[in-house]
């Protein structure tokens, strides 16, 4: 292999940011014959000034930042991640070269092969500020390695005090992130186009310049979409591309008519079912918010008066809206709970009804991955003698035919795709202490979680935290139904049940995932999460990076199903991002979206 020069930037001014060390890292385990020159000059960028971007006028930090992207071969980029974006020395770093106002320099980045990773200490790491990153260089044109992703969550548990790395997930998965970059120089030096050369990364793998043995499958995507959201169909085709064997489904109502149905993958239609995980949550906390609506249910009164067992440990004083506000404390069990538990909803009620709270109530709250759906249903089955599933069944899933199961009868197992697992899961260290209780992770066993949805048993238990079965129609309809008008019925919730369930209810850092302000009344926040979104926009995700929601404020329902775990997928997926992106820039008639 020829000698390849990369030019490493760091999105932190921090002596001692992780990011930087990650560099340092990067350049220590670099392939042979790759050298990576640490950039040490984004202090001295001045802020972007459009009136000084010319070749006579450009400050002397710019100028020399430019010709030295330019003599790379290629770019690697570590960014933190400020406000669920770019750092802004780095951001405008970036605005400085990306421009040829005179049409007479050339673009830098055009065709520049490029790496990202970044470091946080969060559970969700650099994800947002490397999926803002991924729009710049489709803008730019540059050519950037889709696969691996490296995230570096909880870096602090992944570097010495000394700053050096000490996780060896993370060293492999950045030598594969190298491994890969490397390549991508090669064959733009062979001259294969940047669109065929990209591979799933093997250490140590020969490089090959021919476009016979590295072009991917072209990515089809099928159904049918409205002509003013046909820029959706194209994100979700860009989409397909950067990730080869993807299959997937997205649906997208807008006061309840249908106007995206779209799928893509080897085997999957419209109809193909999907392992959808804690969706369910979702379709349980509307069954819970009709029933508020109705009277049958109320949010303040003490669960332990219709469930006396709960009383126990000190959570006397605990209500039905601590419950779907995650602020009990019910996590899981010390020892850990066994697959057959976690399907069997009345049997983790059980459980955990003589179990002390992991904090003190009130004190904060976190995220009830496996368990938050066991409690409240356990709530509705006493004062109604009705279980969650039949409820939903008898008022959602059945009078509005919704293609959404919370228990999937054997009769539709031969539409059901078992999950995937995720082709390079994200760097980082085994969950301990609240996460580890809250995903089972610390049982013997841990729960494997494509295992889990692949047991007949519990799709047919149908557990509304972990177990739903479903296709994106079914709960783009079940969410437009929620707010619009659907089947010549009115919407389901009246306006003060909408606004008591889309109020935030539990503000601060979940002490479980790590996101900020993550739930409104049982739903997921999704205005905290997607920039375009109303606050009031309500939903869940899935792990296997399904997203699903309704915003009020638009009268959009929208819908994102996929059949492969990927890296970063819990709270969904990284490419829901770019597609609602897409859906809200044809909502404001704004055509393709800024990709």
């Amino acid at each position: 292999m020829s000698p390849i020069d990369v030019l490493a930037l760091s999105g932190s001014l921090r002596a001692d940011s992780h990011n930087t060390a990650l560099l340092r890292a990067a350049r220590a385990i670099a392939p042979e014959g790759v050298a990576i020159d640490l950039y040490a000059g984004l202090r001295d960028i001045p802020p972007y000034d459009m009136d000084l971007d010319t070749p006579d006028r450009r400050p002397a930090p710019v100028a020399e930042l430019r010709a030295r992207i330019a003599a790379a071969d290629a770019l690697l980029i570590a960014t933190p991640e400020f406000n669920y974006s770019i750092p802004g020395v780095l951001k405008n770093a970036l605005d400085w070269v990306s421009t040829d106002w005179t049409g007479t320099e050339g673009l830098p980045l055009r065709r520049k092969p490029i790496a990202l990773t970044g470091a946080a200490p969060t559970s969700f790491g650099s994800v947002r500020a490397q999926l803002a990153l991924r729009q710049v260089f489709l803008w730019t044109d540059s050519d950037l390695v889709v696969k691996p992703e490296v995230i570096v969550f909880r870096s602090h548990e992944r570097f010495n005090e000394e700053g050096n790395l000490t996780d060896p997930t993370t060293r492999r998965l950045l030598a594969e992130l190298l491994d890969t970059l490397a390549h991508k120089v090669e064959a733009a030096r062979a001259g294969v186009p940047a669109a065929v050369c990209r591979r799933t990364p093997t250490m140590n793998a020969p490089i090959s310049s021919s476009p016979a043995t590295t072009a991917p499958s072209a990515a089809s995507v099928h159904g049918t979409v409205d002509a003013r959201f046909a820029a959706v169909r194209e994100e979700l085709a860009a989409v397909a591309r950067e990730e080869p064997g993807l299959s997937a489904q997205l649906a997208v109502r807008l006061h309840g008519r249908q106007v995206a149905d779209l799928w893509t993958g080897p085997g999957v239609t419209g109809d193909s079912l999907f392992a959808l995980y804690s969706s369910g949550k979702g379709a349980a906390h509307l069954v819970t918010a009709l029933l508020v609506q109705d009277g049958v249910v109320d949010l303040d009164r003490p669960v332990a008066r219709d469930w006396p067992e709960f009383a126990a440990a000190g959570k006397a004083g605990l209500t039905l809206r601590d419950l779907l506000a995650h602020r009990a404390g019910l996590l899981g069990t010390p020892e850990g709970l066994s697959s057959a538990e976690l399907a069997d909803e009345r049997r983790l009620a059980e459980l955990l009804a003589p179990l002390p709270p992991a904090w003190a109530p009130g004190s904060g709250y976190g995220y009830h991955a496996f368990t938050v759906t066991a409690l409240t249903g356990e709530v509705v089955r006493r004062v109604t003698g009705r279980t969650l599933q039949e409820h939903y069944a008898e008022r959602l899933r059945v009078p509005y035919g919704l293609d959404f199961h919370l228990g999937l009868p054997e009769t539709e197992e031969p539409r059901y795709l078992p999950a995937q697992p995720a082709p390079s899961p994200a760097a980082g260290p085994v969950p301990a202490g609240l996460t580890a209780l809250a995903f089972n992770t610390h049982a013997d066993p841990p729960t494997d979680l494509v295992a889990y949805a692949n047991t007949r048993g519990v799709r047919a238990g149908g557990s509304a935290s972990s177990a739903s079965v479903g296709t994106a129609r079914g709960l783009a309809k079940l969410y437009a139904a929620a707010i619009s008008p659907v089947d010549g019925r009115a919407p389901l919730l009246g306006p003060e049940v909408l606004a008591e369930f889309t109020t935030p209810h539990s503000p601060g850092v979940d002490l479980v995932t790590g996101e900020r302000d993550h739930f409104l009344l049982g739903f997921e926040a999704q205005g905290v999460r997607y920039g375009s979104l109303s606050a009031r926009a309500f939903g869940h995700s899935g792990a296997v990076g399904a997203q699903s929601f309704a915003d009020p404020a638009t009268g959009l329902a929208y819908s994102y199903t996929r059949r492969r775990f990927t890296p970063g997928g819990g709270g969904g997926a990284p490419e829901n991002h770019r597609l609602i992106a897409a859906v809200t820039a044809a909502l404001r008639g704004e055509g393709r979206s800024a990709r």
